[in-house]
């Protein structure tokens, strides 16, 4: 099968060979497959050994025996060989690579998504007490200084006093467009 990476196509054939992957695809259940009664990869392999630790650490290297991704560098496609005892059960397990792939980056783009959210909503927080001390600090001085014109020095404190709120809320406001987003 072929898959057209929209990231790094590395890394998704690195996450198609990874233990994680390997591991899910071995307790899969393979029903339907000719000659199998809906066991798992790691039954249909035959797989031995004394403990489920050591039978699952030696799954894991004779599924990654069988599993090859290559990367076409121009393209960006990834494409993805399994070899397996019947044709069926290949394109089966392939299949189901392919679908954990896909939960993975899903499960990766939601878990980005909250973490920006949550940025942005601490960064917003932070900017709207910003906001909130420099509007503060500008009615404070003209509470103050109610014939400030004039005065250059007044004046110029008054402008330098606005241009604090106003680039605290464009700040502000850019934030919240993001948290909204």
């Amino acid at each position: 099968q072929r898959l057209l990476a929209s990231t790094s196509p590395e890394y998704y054939a690195a996450v198609l060979r990874s233990r994680e992957v390997a591991e899910e695809i071995l307790r899969t259940r393979f029903a339907g497959v000719p000659g199998d009664s809906g066991a798992t990869l790691m039954e249909l392999l035959g797989v031995g050994g004394p403990s489920p630790e050591i039978r699952l650490s030696r799954a894991v290297r004779r599924f990654g025996k069988r599993v090859t991704t290559s990367v076409d560098k121009r393209t960006g496609i990834v494409e993805l060989s399994v070899e397996m005892p019947a044709p069926a059960l290949a394109a089966a397990v392939a299949d189901a690579m392919i679908a954990s792939l896909n939960r993975f980056n899903v499960e990766r783009k939601q878990s980005q998504s909250r973490e920006q959210r949550r940025f942005a909503e601490r960064r917003r927080a932070a900017a709207e007490e910003e906001l909130r001390s420099a509007e503060s600090a500008l009615l404070a001085f003209l509470q103050a200084n109610r014939q400030y014109r004039g005065a250059p020095l007044l004046e110029y404190e008054a402008a330098r006093l606005e241009r604090a709120v106003q680039q605290k809320q464009e700040v502000f406001l850019s934030l919240s467009q993001a948290y909204e987003q």
